[in-house]
């Protein structure tokens, strides 16, 4: 406890130098449009979180990987019920690597057909799921048997102590997702290396995949066709500004590139990784390099 009162207080002292230099730069003429107000509020909220005298760790890992019972583990009880909530769309990887690049790493349908028959323990035998090891999603047959034994389940099999049963919640988004991976996954292990022209189909219409080097040199946009929209990442702000530009040789012409590229998709509206939403009229008002 000694020690968590220490750094508490170390971070306390810096995020109050902090709002003092904001505070201070609020002074300044010229810096009035300058994201003033967010830093401030950010520095607020640490103060006011560390005050509450609470720490928030996040267990951040797949879906049945042991969450749960890591947290109950820890603190000696049952506090946090099983599939208490998947917040998770998709689990990715970090490595180092010679170059920024979007890599996708996907199970391999070995390693998915495994995990299915692991929660096909869901089923009686009499459904014909007593060990399910000849379960298969990539056959029709088998796609049809499970979703017709997953609609036949009642209330108390789904629910159970006020929680969704993990292993129905499973199979139901593997059968769910099947036709928008099927191309993707392979039997041996396969990374997914995303390029200009690919299509990535979602719920909401397809993304197609737009090189747009400059901010790095295998920076990516993703085209939302059905909305006219285009997700460019950090290849601008969204405040009228220019973003930071890679250090490699030919990272302004690729940038200057990238900006025209953008403009001439026509896109109705464009979505940075910061900042708001903004549209290729505000940015040619606004940022010097597309003026």
């Amino acid at each position: 406890m000694e020690t968590y009162n220490h750094l508490k207080n170390k971070i306390l002292d810096i995020n109050e130098d902090l709002r003092l230099i904001i505070r201070k730069a609020g002074s300044i003429d010229g810096l009035s449009n300058h994201p003033l107000e967010a830093w401030k509020a950010i520095t607020d909220s640490i103060h006011r979180q560390l005050a509450e005298e609470m720490i928030r760790v996040a267990v951040v890992g797949s879906i049945k990987s042991g969450k749960s019972t890591l947290v109950n583990a820890l603190f000696r009880g049952e506090y946090v019920k099983r599939g208490a909530g998947v917040v998770t769309s998709i689990v990715t990887k970090v490595r180092p690597g010679k170059s920024l690049r979007a890599e996708l790493e996907f199970k391999t349908w070995d390693e998915i057909n495994a995990e299915m028959s692991q929660a096909l323990i869901l089923f009686s035998a009499t459904n014909g799921y007593a060990d399910g090891s000849s379960f298969d999603i990539n056959r029709e047959k088998d796609r049809n048997k499970l979703q017709e034994s997953l609609s036949g389940l009642n209330t108390e099999q789904l629910i159970s102590n006020d929680t969704r049963d993990p292993n129905s919640l499973l199979l139901t988004e593997y059968l769910r997702g099947y036709d928008r991976v099927e191309r993707l996954v392979s039997f041996e292990p396969n990374t997914q290396v995303l390029k200009e022209g690919d299509r990535i189909t979602t719920d909401q219409g397809d993304l197609v995949v737009m090189e747009v080097p400059g901010h790095t040199k295998g920076h990516l946009a993703f085209h939302w066709v059905d909305a006219q929209a285009l997700f460019v990442g950090d290849l601008l702000l969204g405040k009228g500004n220019t973003t930071w530009v890679g250090e490699y040789v030919g990272c302004i012409q690729d940038y200057l590139h990238s900006l025209a590229k953008v403009e001439a998709l026509g896109a109705s509206v464009l979505y940075p990784g910061h900042g708001p939403a903004t549209t290729i009229g505000h940015e040619k008002a606004h940022n010097p390099f597309l003026g």
